[in-house]
């Protein structure tokens, strides 16, 4: 886990304010529930305290793993920033760093976050991305997972990047050729010449040539694309004699999504180590749903290829 950054003490600095107000908020409700009591008798300062401190005593753990597990119900699994499940688990393994719900809740929900972070990056949410891989980068900083995210966001920030100049050069030229336009002299009106009447014969004129109808040149059609979108993900299974020999590893699956979004044709192109987690990784990508790739608005195939981690 990397230390403590500038944005790691942020999100402490939200946290810690999180946390206070549901201290602060317990604390009223216990003095209010007293106020309203039709026997209450007058209290004193200590009888205060005394009535504030189960919401105190509550240590700033507790707190903050109640707070995860309410972000994890409500699927704020990475967003929004400094309200979600990740940020209070890294939160409490920065108080204690060998707390074990914590630690499993962090490497279970990774590979469920990385597959948010690349819809993200799919959509063109670019700086959210970017966010959302420092974040996980705070638990595990040499994942592989995370490496070829930030490569393919890097990749996706160029494609944007070149596709905003492309049209600001566009607009320079429009501007450009509008200023040429505007700077040429309006040519003089010609001056008819005098015509004089004279007795002439005039020869009976030849008939108009026609010229031949050309065929127009065929105009260059752009087709518009969209890339498919996982809609509906289902977890691999976790194979019972990987986990009672404590085996790690990973499969990368190739398959094609077809239009209706089902998947098809899922084989294993790589996987380490091989023939352990084979059948599970498969199992889980058959039953994936997506939205299909587009092309001029009209769905079509398209094939992917990805990397299913499993850790324990």
């Amino acid at each position: 886990m990397s230390s403590l950054i500038p944005a790691a003490l942020v999100r402490r600095a939200l946290i810690a304010t999180a946390v206070i107000a549901v201290v602060g908020a317990a604390a009223y409700f216990v003095l209010r529930g007293r106020d309203d009591s039709p026997n209450q008798t007058a209290t004193g300062p200590g009888e205060v305290a005394s009535a504030a401190a189960p919401a105190e005593g509550g240590s700033e753990v507790d707190i903050l793993l109640g707070l995860a597990r309410d972000a994890m119900k409500e699927n704020r699994l990475i967003a929004p920033q400094g309200n979600n499940a990740y940020e209070y688990y890294l939160s409490v393994v920065q108080l204690q760093p060998e707390n074990p719900v914590a630690l499993d809740a962090l490497r279970e929900t990774l590979p469920f976050a990385s597959t948010e972070v690349e819809r993200q990056i799919n959509q063109r949410e670019l700086d959210e991305a970017r966010r959302e891989i420092a974040l996980l980068r705070d638990f595990d900083p040499t994942n592989y997972t995370l490496v070829i995210l930030g490569a393919k966001l890097d990749a996706q920030q160029r494609v944007v990047t070149a596709e905003d100049e492309a049209k600001a050069a566009a607009m320079r030229n429009v501007d450009a050729s509008a200023a040429r336009v505007a700077r040429m002299p309006e040519a003089p009106m010609p001056t008819p010449p005098v015509q004089h009447a004279v007795a002439k014969t005039v020869p009976a004129a030849a008939p108009p040539h026609v010229a031949e109808p050309q065929a127009a040149a065929p105009v260059p059609v752009a087709h518009t694309e969209t890339a498919p979108v996982l809609r509906r993900e289902v977890p691999p299974f976790y194979p019972a004699d990987a986990r009672r020999q404590k085996r790690q590893g990973w499969v990368e699956v190739s398959f094609t999504i077809e239009p209706d979004g089902k998947v098809s044709q899922a084989a294993v192109a790589d996987a380490d180590p091989r023939n352990v987690f084979d059948l599970a990784a498969l199992g889980a990508v058959k039953r994936w749903e997506f939205t299909p790739a587009t092309r001029d608005g009209q769905p079509v195939r398209s094939t992917q290829r990805r990397r299913i981690q499993f850790q324990l």
